[in-house]
Order: C-alpha cells, then sequence, then structure tokens
C-alpha cells in the first residue's frame, strides 16, 4: 500500500504541475484519469507545522545515526558518508530555525525523536559492528527518499513562501545525499 501512496502523491505532485489539460491528457494516456481528478482537487497547502515536524525529527535522525555511523562502521566510505550526514542535517535544521525565526509565528520545533526513528536508532545502535554497514545504508536510501519527497512537497505546495525556498533548497541538498547513498550501496554490493 506504501509505494501506491507514493506513486499517488508523486503523480499528483507531476501533474499539478502541468496545465488541467495536459495533466488529463496524461491521465487518460496512461488509464489514470481517477487520480487526475484527485490531483486537480488538491488545493489545500502542505501546513509549515507538519513539514517543520517532519524536517525535523529527519534531521535529528540523520544527525544522530551519522554519528553512530561514524563511531561503529569499519568502512571509510561510511563513516565519510555519516560524517556528512552530521553536517548537512546540522546546517538544514539551522535554515529552518533560522527561516522559522524570521517569519514569526507559533511554530514548535520537535527537540527528540518520535517512536518510530527512535527504534530505528536503537536498532543500529544494537546491531553487531559486521552488519551495521548495510543497515545503515539500507536505513539511509529510505530515509533520504522520504526526506525527499517531504521537501519536494512543500517546495510545490507549502503554506509559506521563504519556507518554500528553504524547502528546495534542502531538497536539492537530500537528492545529492540520495545519489551518493545508493552509489555506496552499490559499491558496497547491497
Amino acid at each position: 500500500m506504501f509505494p501506491r501512496l507514493i506513486a499517488a502523491a508523486t503523480l499528483r505532485a507531476a501533474l499539478s504541475r502541468l496545465p488541467v489539460a495536459g495533466a488529463a491528457g496524461i491521465a487518460l494516456a496512461t488509464g489514470m484519469a481517477g487520480m487526475a481528478v484527485a490531483a486537480d482537487a488538491q488545493t489545500e497547502p502542505i501546513s509549515t507545522q507538519s513539514y517543520i515536524d517532519q524536517a525535523t525529527l529527519s534531521d535529528i535522525f540523520e544527525i544522530q545515526s551519522g554519528k553512530l555511523a561514524r563511531n561503529k562502521s569499519e568502512n571509510d566510505d561510511i563513516r565519510a558518508f555519516g560524517g556528512r550526514m552530521v553536517l548537512d542535517h546540522t546546517n538544514s535544521s539551522e535554515q529552518l530555525r533560522k527561516t522559522l525565526a524570521d517569519i514569526g509565528g507559533d511554530i514548535s520545533v520537535p527537540t527528540q525523536l518520535d517512536d518510530r526513528r527512535m527504534a530505528l536508532l536503537e536498532r543500529l545502535n544494537e546491531i553487531p559492528s559486521d552488519q551495521f554497514d548495510r543497515l545503515y545504508v539500507d536505513m539511509q536510501v529510505t530515509a533520504h527518499e522520504q526526506a525527499l519527497k517531504l521537501h519536494r512537497d512543500y517546495a510545490g505546495n507549502g503554506e509559506n513562501e521563504a519556507l518554500r525556498d528553504v524547502a528546495e533548497d534542502i531538497a536539492d541538498t537530500v537528492e545529492r545525499h540520495l545519489d551518493a547513498v545508493r552509489d555506496l550501496a552499490s559499491g558496497q554490493g547491497y
């Protein structure tokens, strides 16, 4: 079910950027006319609070799991990637905080991981070192796919213009991370 939701959301995002006739034509050509109607109906902007919650939780997870990779991995490339995650996700968190301060408002920022991400981090921490690298890389691919979707979705349909610009910048960084971790996985034979 989850991949279908991602595919539907991706299609909606792509279709929402096309003129209505173009979106309907593509949907009919691909047999997805019902999805085109759903895409046209989705005009609600993504809430800033929801975006900040998910972006911050993603950054906290990346920073903490990156620190684990630097300390636990025996692979120089994976340790270096973990270090890059700590640096870049610390920077993206700061970008978000600065933008929130500039725009003002009553947006809360999470300071600790949610249960799902905490369980993933605990799993990474508890796994034997000889199994760490593969699990870490697998988690990084999934986490960056989800983060890329989050930032691109907000950049395209977020409720705050200044934050949409920041989301687009962060999405570019996350996309580079995703490419790098996929190359890392391929290079390791995962």
